[in-house]
């Protein structure tokens, strides 16, 4: 069982009572940075679905979605039916990845221990095809005391509760420009806590 079936009955509740819907927010203004429509489209560690009707109503192309959580699958599986999504229950690390014109890494880069990073961002990049787009969506290391204080609670909170290997937040952005890509555009909230950007060749 993945750490994260635990807690994926109130996930949504939690992550509601403390951010209200800016995770959901910051998703749809990067998702509205891309003009251009996507054939294949990626989804590692999607959760409980809640950005699929946007992917969807965004892109015309078949969707990957990787997660490894069951639990988080079926809680997926409610927003949407469509053929066009194929749900896969596995680890991103056992993932036998395509090419895509699209990868989305929302809140998920975050979960992945630092030696892990640095493979996993590679190989993510190694994915995208010459003209895709890269969108993330994460927290940035934070600057106001209160959201340190929020990142170290929550870090011990899914250390315990879901098994989570990060120890502290990493630099993400840098692991995935190391890798050749650049930032296309960005965006952010809470004082730049939340950190949204594109990422392209």
């Amino acid at each position: 069982m993945s750490g994260f079936d635990r807690v994926a009955p109130y996930y949504d509740r939690l992550k509601h009572l403390i951010y209200g819907y800016r995770l959901e927010t910051l998703e749809s203004s990067v998702l509205d940075m891309i003009d251009t429509d996507a054939a294949n489209i990626l989804i590692v560690g999607g959760g409980t679905g809640s950005m699929l009707p946007l992917v969807l109503n965004k892109f015309s192309g078949e969707i990957d979605y990787v997660e490894s959580s069951q639990r988080m699958i079926s809680r997926a599986m409610r927003w949407s039916d469509s053929p066009r999504v194929h749900f896969h229950h596995s680890l991103l690390q056992e993932f036998r990845l395509k090419s895509y014109d699209v990868i989305i890494t929302s809140f998920f880069l975050d979960v992945l221990a630092e030696h892990e990073l640095e493979v996993q961002v590679r190989r993510l990049s190694e994915a995208l095809s010459p003209f895709g787009r890269w969108l993330y969506a994460d927290f940035a290391y934070p600057v106001d005391l209160s959201h340190k204080i929020l990142l170290t609670a929550m870090l011990s909170f899914f250390r315990i509760s879901a098994g989570l290997q990060a120890s502290d937040l990493y630099d993400h952005s840098s692991q995935i420009m190391r890798t050749g890509l650049s930032v296309i555009d960005q965006t952010d909230a809470m004082n730049g806590f939340l950190a949204g950007k594109i990422f392209g060749k």
